[in-house]
């Protein structure tokens, strides 16, 4: 069956719409990148999952170096544009990137288990809690992702208490922002993991202290992330192909090569 490629696009629904959100997406995506490492040195977590390019090499090194951090590579993989769930095949001759863990200089004991956990057959369990990930979460990613999906939006919508499903594979959910991670494809979100549900409780509870940390570095695009992750939303996978639409733009990216349509019809947060 062929794979599609890593990809995203965004196609906004007006011109009015792209000047005003655009700015707003780029720096939802920044407030959101300079959290994932805020929360390691503030000790919520124990790694901060680094890629380093190797034409820059430099540049990562003085990142740890101001960081106080140790790097620990696990894996390589070839540099891509879009959004990928696995590792990306190097090309002899290529710039490539490594991944691996990110550690604080007084915790190197949190590199050594993350390299062993990528190493073979990956310990997912044992990485996810590094990562901070809600342990009914990192069960459920055991559960699902690769044998029934690498993409389970759908699986953790019909996960949800209260959400609708119909024959036709069509749910309909209410998400609460802090779960809502249909966006991640394109870097906008609350959390990092792929939670259970989309009201779990446990992600809840984590995304407040995410939040908190997102506004002492950006307040404004923290309200903007909440906003935009609150508003109601499709999500449908086909083929290999995912499209996300929200009132401000449609999204396509690559996901399940699932030859029945999966549909989520997300109402949107009020509460």
């Amino acid at each position: 069956m062929t794979e599609i490629k890593p990809v995203t696009r965004i196609a906004w629904w007006s011109k009015e719409l792209k000047n005003l959100w655009e700015p707003r997406l780029d720096r939802i995506r920044e407030t959101y990148n300079a959290a994932e490492l805020a929360t390691v040195l503030a000790g919520m977590r124990r790694v901060f999952v680094y890629h380093v390019n190797s034409n820059n090499f430099e540049g990562s090194y003085e990142f740890l170096r101001k960081n106080n951090l140790v790097y620990f590579p696990t894996n390589k993989s070839g540099v891509y544009n879009g959004f990928s769930h696995k590792h990306q095949p190097v090309e002899q001759g290529k710039p490539y990137m490594l991944y691996g863990a990110a550690v604080k200089s007084d915790d190197l004991e949190a590199g050594e288990i993350f390299s062993e956990a990528s190493t073979g057959n990956t310990n997912h369990g044992d990485i996810g809690e590094l990562l901070g990930y809600p342990r009914c979460c990192i069960d459920f990613f055991n559960e699902t992702w690769n044998s029934e999906s690498i993409d389970p939006i759908y699986e953790s919508t019909i996960n949800t208490e209260d959400a609708e499903i119909n024959d036709a594979d069509e749910v309909t959910v209410t998400c609460h922002p802090h779960c809502n991670n249909m966006l991640r494809y394109f870097g906008l979100r609350i959390t990092p993991h792929l939670p259970c549900s989309m009201t779990c409780e446990s992600t809840i509870k984590w995304g407040k202290e995410w939040v908190d940390i997102m506004r002492q570095i950006d307040d404004m695009a923290t309200d903007w992330a909440l906003e935009l992750l609150s508003m109601p939303s499709t999500w449908n996978c086909l083929k290999g192909v995912a499209i996300i639409e929200t009132p401000i733009f449609r999204g396509i990216t690559n996901s399940d090569m699932c030859l029945t349509k999966k549909f989520v019809n997300n109402l949107g947060w009020l509460k």
